[in-house]
């Protein structure tokens, strides 16, 4: 009968959880990697934030030139999109554009280079 006893006490002393007391645990390098990134961005006046589909955190900047007319992304400090209030124009068409106000990089866009528009891409 003894033994039976020490055996159940084992086998409940094994069931419960067990503690472990000492330093704590380091934070994870990925969430150090992003305090960094987020901090980074910050100092050049960007905006962390969610973004594309998958809402994946990234830095924002907006330009101070967004807005302004161009005909090439020599003119921006960011890209040089082709504006209209149609949608997209056939590639290659002579064109005014403006200069981004961020450089987010999702969404649908049609840049200008040399006064012509070039191919629209989507990135998601």
């Amino acid at each position: 009968m003894r033994a039976l006893m020490l055996v159940a006490a084992m086998i409940v002393s094994a069931c419960s959880p067990a503690t472990q007391e000492g330093p704590s645990e380091p934070a994870p390098a990925a969430s150090l990697t992003a305090s960094a990134e987020e901090a980074a961005c910050a100092a050049k006046g960007g905006e962390w934030r969610p973004v594309c589909r998958m809402q994946q955190p990234a830095c924002v900047v907006k330009f101070a030139d967004g807005g302004k007319e161009c005909s090439d992304s020599d003119d921006c400090a960011g890209q040089c999109l082709a504006r209209s209030a149609a949608g997209f124009v056939p590639e290659g068409r002579a064109v005014t554009g403006v200069c981004a106000v961020n450089d987010d990089p999702c969404g649908c866009k049609q840049t200008v280079e040399g006064g012509k528009a070039t191919v629209a891409i989507c990135i998601d």
